[in-house]
């Protein structure tokens, strides 16, 4: 079955982004023809532990606690989860994304999402994916995070042009996602990732019972099908290819660990072998094999 587009892969991406540029609309189409027939699963968010996290990174990063009057923006806020978690604890808060999940293309979102009040649903904004202009003033945000979200993007140079152009001066975007060479595809769950682009590879994992959890029930074919779609959505691209997007924007992009307060895997194991003295030893060989990459993104003074 052919996909609706091929994702772009490694060194190559670059180039083609900005000789080409490849519109984020093409996330929605994908995920649209993903989504067709699946039922939503029900899991715990467990949102306040990721919106914490990006708290504690600005602290890492400032070393300055966070106003609650200076402007956050979650980027690719999906159900607006974290979005009110933030709002409740008394952030000012916006969230933004190219699909409205948290109104009526709600079943478009991989998770049941929560209830939100008119309040926080006036704070959710659906971008332009041709253009991703963000509804917010020049030099106005202080910290803009998403989490799973730039594994999604397909025009990585004019999404981080237009978040210099709203953040301020020493104010910063610190994005969490899944790279290219997971030992586990994170949407999928074939193991691998890089070896997702392969039909024969999916095929094998199909048929011995690989599946996702909107694909219990499913035959083999179906999930093939199933996850031919859902990989049409994602976009890995090498370190290097992100870095340069990101050139040349008045940003100083890094990638960091955070292993000591991340809420997943590998920050689990590393606290574990920190308490057993080998700490270190363990942050050598999880940071350059976490599941997640870590990009912040601060503007120039």
């Amino acid at each position: 079955m052919p996909r609706l587009f091929e994702p772009l892969k490694g060194e190559k991406a670059i180039t083609t982004i900005t000789a080409k540029l490849t519109s984020n609309a093409s996330y929605i189409e994908a995920v649209k023809k993903y989504e067709c027939g699946l039922k939503k699963p029900s899991h715990d968010l467990s949102v306040g532990k990721k919106s914490e996290f990006f708290l504690q990174a600005y602290r890492r990063i400032t070393g300055e606690v966070l106003s609650k009057e200076e402007v956050i923006v979650d980027f690719g806020c999906g159900s607006g989860a974290s979005t009110g978690w933030l709002a409740e604890a008394g952030f000012t808060v916006h969230g933004v994304d190219i699909l409205e999940y948290w109104g009526k293309d709600l079943p478009l979102l991989g998770e049941i999402g929560p209830t939100l009040s008119e309040r926080v649903r006036s704070h959710l904004h659906v971008i332009d994916p041709l253009k991703n202009d963000l509804p917010f003033k020049d030099s106005s945000i202080r910290l803009i995070f998403s989490d799973q979200t730039l594994e999604h993007v397909f025009d990585y140079r004019s999404v981080f042009a237009e978040q210099a152009r709203v953040l301020k001066p020493g104010g910063i975007a610190i994005h969490r996602f899944p790279h290219g060479w997971c030992l586990v595809e994170p949407h999928t769950k074939v193991p691998m990732t890089a070896l997702t682009g392969l039909s024969v590879y999916l095929t094998i994992w199909a048929m011995l019972g690989r599946r996702n959890q909107r694909q219990i029930g499913f035959n083999w074919q179906d999930t093939l099908t199933s996850n031919r779609k859902l990989l049409a959505t994602t976009n890995y691209v090498s370190r290097n290819s992100i870095l340069r997007a990101a050139s040349n924007l008045r940003l100083d992009p890094s990638f960091e660990d955070f292993l000591d307060i991340s809420d997943r895997r590998a920050g689990h194991l590393y606290r574990l072998a920190a308490s057993r003295g080998i700490g270190g030893l363990a942050k050598m060989f999880l940071s350059r094999f976490q599941d997640n990459r870590i990009l912040v993104l601060k503007k120039q003074i």
